[in-house]
């Protein structure tokens, strides 16, 4: 029998063997990396606590090249051909167990952000696409949108004639894009642009839900979840076996129990979760006449076609669009405005472009699109800050392991990803990486502009590519340029900082608007607010 002793030494051998191995014979010890992430993946984790990931991101490919071991079975990339073959349209690379979590609780029927291999992607995408989000669909929510921007406007309005110095937008910002992808995909809002205030505090519930920075792994599951309980649910993504335990039913239905406050009304993504809900049953049920929006176009699909989803696949789907949008969507507007109010020569020359639209308070996005200035201070603002800073995993699936280029083989099992951040400021791709420069995409050759489109990461890649990016453009363009056709904008340079939770979330972008002088928007503004 053996001895604890003898039981201690054998256990204390096979862990040592494993360093050995995972240090020197390992297929991926060839790459450099930090010590420490080649023994676990915990230090990825402990990076992600930290806010600044993409930075973390850069760091390591300045100091280790562009194949870096950031996990003992994971692969950092900043190979633009290497990046093109993970996110490009391949059925061998498919989504890592760092999805796990984004489930619905069933993995055998996933959401589109959930879904792990590329025909279940596209089977979802396909049937979401076509009967709801296509830019058909996109154009038929300009009206809501520009209903819910004018409301911004005349509450930034009010807060500007309090204090035009050093308005922090970001809460309106937040606000604004929250009810106008709302009423987008449930044909109604909240109201909470009207309001000016979050008072069941929901977009802070969504931000909570994606940041692990306050509190490490406790799952604690003996007691009533609070808020603070759903900031497990994207860090522990970084370590698999944990990701794949999260992925459960069992907690996956216990994260998603409603909260309430001492009153008994629901409070944070719980009162959104339990309107929304209430939108959804009343159209199942033929109870409520709603306009054009994504629930409507998802119903209204004949229940003979395929492309049909079941009902609860239309909350999952419709509930995962908004939440998905609003974060990225806002930080991409706050973007444009921070780059916009620190180049002052370029705010001129949109300034200049934007008249040329004429009297059109809201002009059509349709117009938007045609203005090259625009969309070039559009691009190049993305670039610089992408909404997203990662990671997307893929791994190395059967028939894979030889089909990335630049790299050995790989072996079935082996996490790659590239950070959206790191790709956007490639020197390989765009010179003076890290400057803002529109003009790269206004006097660039075609072939130029073919190779910065292929590092374009701000809405992904692919098949996978973001399907809201239509409506997300939407409420960007228009929402930069009314600010714009009203007011100069100020703010100083570095004013914009955020933090990386998978997607990048800001707190703070202080302004100072100028009024242009009696345009016509400005008067018309001025009435609205008496």
């Amino acid at each position: 029998m053996f001895s604890i002793f003898t039981i201690i030494l054998l256990l204390s051998s096979l862990f040592a063997l494993k360093i050995i191995y995972l240090l020197a014979f390992h297929p991926l010890a060839k790459y450099p990396g930090p010590f420490l992430s080649k023994l676990t993946n915990f230090w990825r984790l402990l990076s992600f606590l930290k806010g600044s990931q993409h930075l973390i991101d850069r760091q390591l490919h300045q100091r280790y090249g562009s194949f870096v071991r950031d996990g003992p079975e994971s692969l950092l990339v900043d190979d633009i051909e290497t990046f093109k073959a993970i996110y490009g349209f391949t059925s061998t690379i498919e989504k890592a167990d760092f999805y796990a979590p984004m489930s619905n609780g069933k993995p055998q029927d996933p959401n589109l952000f959930s879904a792990r291999t590329e025909r279940l992607h596209r089977d979802v995408k396909k049937k979401l696409v076509s009967t709801a989000l296509s830019s058909k669909h996109i154009a038929q929510h300009e009206e809501s949108v520009s209903q819910n921007i004018q409301a911004y406007l005349v509450d930034l309005h009010e807060s500007i004639k309090i204090n035009e110095r050093n308005l922090n937008v970001v809460p309106k910002i937040e606000l604004l894009v929250f009810d106008a992808l709302l009423e987008a995909t449930y044909g109604s809002s909240m109201g909470l642009v009207t309001a000016g205030i979050d008072r069941q505090g929901i977009l802070a519930a969504i931000k909570v839900i994606a940041n692990l920075s306050q509190r490490p792994i406790v799952v604690k599951l003996a007691i009533k979840p609070t808020q603070k309980t759903y900031q497990i649910a994207i860090g522990v993504a970084h370590v698999p076996w944990l990701a794949r335990l999260m992925s459960w039913p069992v907690l996956s239905t216990y994260f998603q129990k409603p909260i309430f406050d001492q009153q008994g009304q629901p409070k944070g993504l719980s009162a959104a979760g339990i309107w929304s809900r209430r939108i959804w049953s009343d159209a199942l049920q033929g109870n409520c006449n709603l306009p054009p929006c994504t629930l409507r176009s998802l119903i209204e699909v004949d229940p003979s076609d395929n492309r049909r989803l079941s009902p609860d696949m239309i909350r999952y789907e419709c509930f995962n669009v908004l939440f998905a949008g609003v974060g990225s969507t806002a930080a991409g507007i706050l973007a444009v405005l921070y780059e916009i109010a620190t180049q002052p020569q370029w705010q001129d020359r949109l300034h200049l472009e934007l008249d040329t639209l004429g009297s059109d308070t809201f002009p059509l996005s349709s117009r938007l699109s045609t203005l090259p200035i625009l969309q070039a201070v559009i691009n190049e603002s993305l670039r610089l800050h992408p909404p997203f800073g990662g990671p997307f995993e893929r791994v190395i699936g059967p028939g894979g392991e030889s089909s990335i280029p630049n790299l050995a083989r790989l072996p079935v099992g082996t996490r790659i990803w590239s950070s959206q951040y790191v790709i956007c400021r490639s020197a390989q791709i765009f010179e003076f990486p890290d400057d803002f420069r529109p003009e790269r995409w206004l006097d660039s050759t075609q072939d130029k502009l073919k190779q910065m489109d292929d590092a374009y990461f701000v809405f992904g890649r692919g098949s996978r590519g973001c399907i809201g990016q239509g409506l997300g453009l939407m409420l960007i363009e228009k929402t930069v340029a009314v600010m714009l056709r009203r007011w100069h904008l100020r703010c100083k340079l570095g004013g914009l900082q955020g933090r990386n939770v998978l997607e990048i979330q800001y707190d703070e972008l202080l302004i100072t608007f100028a009024p242009r002088g009696d345009s016509e928007e400005e008067k018309a503004l001025g009435e609205t607010s008496i």
